[in-house]
């Protein structure tokens, strides 16, 4: 909901001139966002509208979705602050800015459920849930009860509590049950119970679980099936059979029944089931008829066969080689195959019957069940004999028979030579049934002869066979090819070869080294072949190609070696060089004996040189022979100079196998190398001695040269003059310049090298000032002073350093801020001294005091801090208090005192009058606010107030006192009512007749009474004492006041509590001791509307009310609005004849606001409000005429009046809100217009 202000022509640019936030913030409620818009000349159009979350300790986070005027709050939004984003658009498109507006810490609703209900079928045996849809902030252990219904009282009973779950149970069939819900939030606060009753529980159908098969799955076995029926009977379910070829089921599908559906839960397997899987299918029932679900079980593996077996077996037939058995069985098993008896005669020829049988079934059941009778075997002999392959010399023959007469034995074979005169040779050493033919053969024809043998050593007549030639010659062919000599390094190596096919020519031999990688490297076309280093680790291959006679070549013929071995190792020379000190000694050597490994190097230092076995037996020869190395080569050091070097080498193979070792001995001791530094630099080795260090290298140090040189900013290098040692002590010459360390190196011979110098020091700097710890002065409490003070180390150094070179102490100060669990501190800007005075703002917050000294050379120590405890509150106590006032018995006095000592709370302040030299305080009663207007009881005696100081948690302080001169008459007053004394009379102006309602009132007649007619009235002054007349106002007596004196009472002062509120409105009343003023938030009186600012009275005592009408800031302040509401009883009778008026000319300034904006902030009102008898008059706005007050510089708006304005009431309705932080020093008040009373001394004609 938005209201817009019509302008006229603008920047066209919209702008928010008020925004609200309406609705309860409570979890559950929809808020309402409000906006006053001033469109400056555009199309009113439809702003974008946001809704943020801002929790106590972070930013606002944007509300997902939350983009319309109106927002539901949710359990989110608890604990948090609610911000309204607003940004106004125009309908051609321009933006404002947006403005923002945070609620108040959002509530949690009280617990509570709704839309209960019970999911899940009321079916026995299901499970059913309660649920419910809660509200009231983060859900606690809330309680749950389940009730089952009695069927004969209709009573529920509990039968489950603490879970929202049940499982429905047979004693649950045909009943109802209740559900009852009760929330609980996380506080442990008890909602309001919600129940539901569920629908009547049905009795579940037959259902089986865990079924299963049992028994051995066996062709022709027996196997049952099992399970659990629930709401039927197991005696009345039935069951039918499948087979399955796979194990996974799926419905019926791919099932083939093996029987009809029974009530027999037993089945013997048949044949047709094996190899597939058995499938059950149970299906429960009630003896009724009723059935359930099927289940199916399948078997985990597949039927299997029984094992083959025969139940008998005849042979019939004659029992003699050559002639037909035949076989009679019986088979059980499986299905039968086709398989051949097994083992019953070698030689027999037997029908293959069987499909299988196993041997041990045969010789275990068959076999003693038959009756058997030998077979007897035939003479033997050959059908046939002939010779197998081809007349070439080199190949072989072999022979091809065909055996008759029982089982064969060892045959007799003998091979024949046959000349081609017809001679015959027979062939020795040629008794097997194969023959190669040599070339012995060339030229001749070959035959065969066997003699049949059976096994029982029964011979048969010899066959001679044909012949076959003749033989030819092969081709040239190597049939062997064999290494002659030692695969070893050095080692020579040479071949054997058979040779054929026909005379042998010069046949080729070619030797090959084989590489790692397969490929060949020709080395030799010899007959023989030298092993090198080279062939080591690898192998040799020899091709031989053989060659005819004539010259026709055959195919080549390889062979490959073994890995070629290595030779033991060998020492063959070794030779030392001359030696210098720091240069590297290689040694010349040579070694033989395969691949060379890591061998074993020893150097010895010895100062004779040795001979002989002395040499060979080094290690033990005498005691000034010491090891100083043991690699290949060696570097002389300082201790070899003037020694001579010995090598001991011992060589090894890259096997680890070792040789012979070798010693040599240098010709020349070790020569020393020219005197060199090295590293020259300078070390410091505690603060102002510094060492000057390098490495020697060149024999033997001698006296060697040290030097010191200063080198200045320009570069100019300064020598020291006697600073001839290695350390050197600083003095003051050498700040701000760098240190050089020379070097010249002296060898012991005398012989000097070259000068080194360092690099250049960092520039020489006294020691830094150190702060040993930094200490605070005075105490963590708010008003106290605290005050830094280093600890300067005891050492007579750091004591030189400050009192010579320390330049200044920098000193900053830092309060403590708390960000989620992380403590950070933030400086303060202005705090920069070694002081500090604890102010209001740290209590709670611990300080830091950061302290850096600064030395001459402009150099800083690191910080060294000091912190505090968290900032206590002070004692409560006022400071300066004084009372503001002019003197005079017609001023308004104001206490002004500045306060410490935490935040202050109710602070108690008591108004007193002391007679002059008196020490007697009379106390004035009803006078406890922070102003009090003075009157003619106060006139000689001084005024005291007694402020006693009251923190927020109760604790007091000391109170104080403030006093003024004494009070003094007006001046102006005293000198009138001197004249109206001198006179001795008094005419006095009233207005009676009626009101009129009409325009304003004109400035010269604001303080009188509008739309009366004057009358003269002359009262006669007696000498009881000076009579004051009523100052700038008027009161029109009436008939009842006949005999009566009448008064006027002063202003209240304004309430202690109302320093965010107007000050209340100025009564007329006939005693100004009853006058009552209430300031805080009393709400509206009767017949008040809040939002109009009306007046409202119910009876003859009138009560009057100002409530301005609330009007926002255009920034949001973080403070809840209400308005300002000031009650003012007044225990007066009101006159019949005329409207008794009342006029506020001013109202107290506003104080000022901090972090407030728009174009309403620090503005006042004044109001014009009539009560005539019995009745209320309309009060009525006025929107213009608003000026400035003259000569009243905080007072912003006035209102001007009008005689006819003359009984009705008048208000401003430019009321700014309550101010959200009140100024610790109470500003200035102008002075506004005082009512003073006249007492008159003579009745009312």
């Amino acid at each position: 909901m938005f209201s817009y202000f019509l302008s006229c022509k603008g920047s066209g640019i919209p702008k928010v001139v008020n925004l609200e936030v309406r609705g309860e913030l409570m979890e559950g409620n929809i808020i309402r966002g409000h906006a006053d818009v001033a469109w400056c000349g555009g199309t009113p159009g439809k702003g974008v509208a946001s809704w943020l979350r801002r929790k106590w300790n972070g930013s606002p986070v944007v509300i997902t979705g939350a983009e319309d005027e109106e927002y539901r709050l949710t359990i989110d939004d608890i604990d948090s602050s609610v911000v309204f984003m607003y940004t106004p658009v125009t309908e051609e498109g321009a933006k404002g800015e947006p403005q923002y507006k945070y609620t108040d810490f959002v509530k949690a609703a009280p617990p509570s459920v709704s839309n209960v209900r019970i999911i899940g079928d009321a079916v026995e045996g299901c499970i059913i849930k309660g649920v419910g849809d809660y509200l009231g902030g983060r859900e606690g252990p809330s309680k749950f009860d389940w009730l089952r219904q009695n069927k004969d009282t209709g009573d529920f009973l509990l039968v489950s509590t603490g879970t929202s779950e049940y499982t429905l149970t047979k004693e649950d069939v045909g009943r109802v049950l209740a559900f009852i819900y009760i929330p609980i939030n996380f506080e442990g606060q008890e909602g309001e119970s919600v129940s539901v009753v569920s629908p009547v529980v049905k009795q579940a159908p037959p259902k089986v679980t865990n079924v299963k098969i049992i028994g051995e799955l066996r062709e022709n076995n027996k196997i049952t099936v099992t399970g659990i029926v629930t709401g039927g009977t197991e005696g009345s379910s039935r069951v039918q059979w499948f087979k399955k070829r796979s194990s996974i089921l799926d419905g019926e599908k791919d099932l083939e029944a093996l029987s009809a559906s029974k009530i027999a839960k037993a089945f013997r397997i048949p044949l047709g089931a094996v190899d597939y899987h058995i499938v059950a299918k149970y299906t429960p029932m009630t003896p009724d008829g009723e059935s359930g679900e099927p289940v199916y079980a399948i078997s985990d593996r597949a039927v299997e066969t029984l094992p083959p077996s025969l139940n008998f077996l005849s042979i019939t037939g004659e029992y003699t080689e050559d002639r037909i058995l035949t076989a009679s069985y019986g088979y059980i098993g499986g299905h039968e195959g086709r398989v051949s008896i097994i083992g019953i005669c070698m030689s027999s020829k037997l029908t293959p019957v069987l499909s299988y049988l196993r041997l041990q079934d045969f010789f275990s059941i068959i076999l003693p069940r038959m009756r058997l009778e030998r077979v007897r075997p035939g003479s033997p002999r050959l059908l046939s004999l002939q010779i197998v392959g081809n007349a070439i010399e080199g190949t072989t023959l072999s022979v091809e028979k065909k055996y008759w007469g029982g089982e064969e034995g060892d045959s007799v074979f003998r091979w024949f030579r046959i000349s081609s005169d017809g001679m015959q040779c027979e062939i020795r050493g040629a008794t097997s049934a194969s023959y190669m033919l040599s070339v012995d053969d060339i030229g001749f024809f070959i035959s065969v002869s066997c003699e049949p043998v059976r096994a029982d050593w029964a011979r048969g007549p010899i066959v001679l066979s044909e012949q076959m030639g003749p033989i030819i010659p092969g081709p040239p062919t190597c049939h062997s090819l064999e290494f002659l000599g030692s695969m070893i390094e050095g080692q020579r190596v040479s071949f054997i070869a058979s040779y054929s096919g026909g005379e042998r020519g010069n046949c080729y031999y070619e030797w090959f080294r084989v590489k790692s990688n397969g490929g060949q490297e020709k080395l030799s076309t010899f007959d023989f072949l030298d092993l090198t280093l080279e062939d080591v680790g690898r192998c040799i291959e020899l091709v031989y190609t053989p060659v005819r006679q004539d010259g026709t070549k055959g195919s080549p013929r390889s062979i490959l070696s073994d890995i070629i071995a290595p030779a033991d190792p060998i020492g063959v020379d070794l030779e030392i060089p001359d030696c210098v000190e720091d240069e590297e000694a290689c040694p010349q050597k040579t070694y033989f004996g395969g691949q060379e490994g890591v061998g074993q190097y020893i150097w010895y230092r010895t100062k004779n040189k040795l001979h002989g076995s002395a040499l060979i037996d080094i290690s033990s020869a005498c005691e000034d022979v010491v090891i100083c190395g043991k690699t290949l080569s060696y570097t002389p050091s300082l201790e070899d100079v003037g020694a001579y070097l010995a090598l001991y080498w011992l060589p090894t193979r890259a096997d680890d196998k070792c040789g012979k070792p070798l010693v040599v001995i240098s010709d020349s001791p070790v020569a020393p190398a020219l005197p060199v530094v090295s590293n020259v630099c300078v070390r410091e080795l505690s603060s102002g001695i510094y060492s000057g260090e390098g490495e020697y290298f060149g024999g033997y140090e001698g006296s060697s040269l040290f030097s010191w040189y200063r080198e200045t900013n320009e570069g100019t290098i300064i020598l020291i003059n006697g600073a001839n040692l290695s350390t050197y002590e600083v003095t003051d010459s050498d700040y701000k310049c760098h240190l050089l360390f020379g070097y010249t190196p002296v060898r012991s011979d005398s012989v000097v090298g070259e000068l080194k110098l360092s690099e250049p020091t960092d520039i020489i700097l006294p020691e830094l000032p150190k702060v040993e710890m930094l200490a605070l002065t005075g105490k963590a409490v708010e008003g106290d002073v605290l005050t830094a003070v280093e600890v300067i180390p005891k050492s007579e150094n750091q004591q030189r350093v400050w009192s010579k070179y320390k330049k200044d102490v920098r000193y900053q100060w830092f309060c403590s801020s708390e960000y989620g669990d992380r403590k950070s501190y933030e400086p303060l800007p202005t705090q920069c001294s070694c002081s500090y005075k604890v102010r209001f703002e740290d209590i709670g917050r611990c300080l830091r005091c950061e302290c850096i000294v600064t030395d001459v050379f402009g150099r800083s120590t690191e910080p060294v801090y000091t912190e505090t405890a968290p900032v206590l509150p002070g004692i409560p106590k006022i400071d300066k208090l004084e009372i503001e006032g002019r003197g005079f018995h017609t001023n308004l006095y104001a206490v002004r005192g500045i306060y410490s000592g935490g935040k202050e709370g109710k602070s108690r302040i008591q108004w007193l009058r002391s007679m002059v030299g008196s020490p007697d305080l009379i106390t004035i009663p009803g006078e406890v606010g922070r102003m009090y207007e003075a009157n003619v009881d106060d006139v000689g005696y001084r005024l005291v107030a007694i402020y006693t100081p009251v923190r927020e948690d109760g604790v007091e302080g000391q109170p104080v006192s403030a006093s003024t001169d004494p009070i003094a008459v007006e001046p102006d007053v005293l000198k009138e009512v001197k004249q109206k004394l001198d006179l001795g009379s008094v005419k006095f102006e009233i207005l009676s007749g009626s009101s009129t309602a009409g325009g304003p009132v004109k400035k010269n007649q604001k303080y009188g009474l509008a739309g009366s007619r004057p009358k003269a009235f002359k009262i006669a002054v007696g000498k009881r004492g000076p009579v004051f007349p009523i100052y700038k106002s008027a009161l029109k007596p009436s008939r009842e006041d006949k005999g009566k004196a009448i008064a006027e009472g002063p202003r209240p002062a304004p309430s202690k509590t109302s320093k965010k509120r107007w000050v209340p409105v100025q009564p007329i009343c006939s005693d100004a001791t009853h006058v009552r003023t209430q300031a805080a938030n009393p709400g509206p009186a009767t017949g008040i509307d809040p939002s109009e600012g009306l007046l409202a009275s119910s009876s003859s005592s009138a009560t009057s009310a100002i409530v301005p009408p609330r009007k926002s800031l255009a920034t949001p302040l973080g403070i809840p609005e209400a308005p300002a509401v000031s009650v003012v009883e007044s225990e007066m009778p009101v006159f019949p004849e005329a409207p008794a008026m009342l006029v506020v000319e001013s109202i107290l300034p506003v104080m000022s606001v901090e972090n407030s904006s728009g174009p309403e902030a620090g503005k006042g009102s004044a109001a014009l409000i009539s009560v005539a008898e019995g009745s209320v008059s309309s009060t009525e706005v006025l929107g213009s005429e608003l000026v400035r007050a003259q000569g009243l510089s905080n007072v912003v708006e006035t209102t001007e009046v009008d005689i006819e304005d003359a009984g009705g009431g008048l208000a401003s309705d430019m009321v700014p809100d309550p101010p959200r932080k009140l100024l610790s020093t109470p500003p200035s008040f102008p002075e506004v217009p005082v009512m003073l009373g006249m007492e008159s001394e003579k009745q009312f004609m």
